[in-house]
């Protein structure tokens, strides 16, 4: 870790009682589990080397899909995608690298892997980094996400990093969190229990 990340990771604290006292901890959107237009196991993404990853890989799993950076005040949440990737094994928790949010992804895709590897023990798949926000450049996943004519109801793109998405076991669109909600938040906790 940079000095940088090893200060916003001290912070990090700090925004989780901002959060807190503010309630945008508990903030999140909740859809009446509306089957998608489009289905979400047609949908691919691509890792750092080129390959390609199937979602009809999915099939029978709750997903947790995450846009992430490394030298964000969020940052630190990797801890908690780490501790729920253990506390819920049949979870796949699948990391979206993007520097769409102030240049706070400014590396590599070996950079990033290695970062989340080496400073968090992250093992989750880390595709390649990528736009997450709307547009032409924005990649299958979260234009999958933030369409409501491919996902049935919601059109709204992450605000900033590590905004997190529920995907059901028969790949709807359930839940989504802010960047204010800890992974090990009770409010996300509770909506993954649903799928035990």
């Amino acid at each position: 870790m940079t000095p940088h990340q090893r200060f916003l990771e001290a912070f990090y604290p700090f925004i989780k009682i901002y959060a807190s006292i503010t309630g945008r901890s508990k903030q999140y959107k909740k859809s009446l589990l509306v089957t998608p237009p489009v289905s979400f196991y047609s949908l691919t993404a691509v890792f750092k080397n080129e390959q390609v990853f199937r979602f009809d890989t999915l099939r029978n799993k709750p997903v947790l899909i995450v846009n992430t950076a490394s030298d964000c005040g969020f940052t630190s949440q990797y801890k908690g995608l780490k501790k729920l990737s253990v506390q819920y094994p049949n979870l796949q928790i699948l990391i979206f690298p993007s520097n769409d949010f102030n240049n706070q992804e400014p590396g590599s895709d070996n950079e990033i892997e290695d970062f989340c590897r080496l400073s968090f023990d992250i093992h989750s798949p880390i595709f390649k980094k990528s736009v997450v926000t709307k547009g032409s450049d924005c990649n299958e996943i979260f234009r999958w996400l933030t369409n409501a004519d491919y996902n049935g109801w919601n059109n709204e793109p992450p605000s900033w990093n590590f905004n997190k998405y529920l995907v059901d076991k028969e790949g709807r669109l359930t839940c989504i969190f802010s960047q204010f909600t800890d992974p090990l938040h009770s409010i996300l906790i509770e909506h993954l229990s649903c799928f035990s």
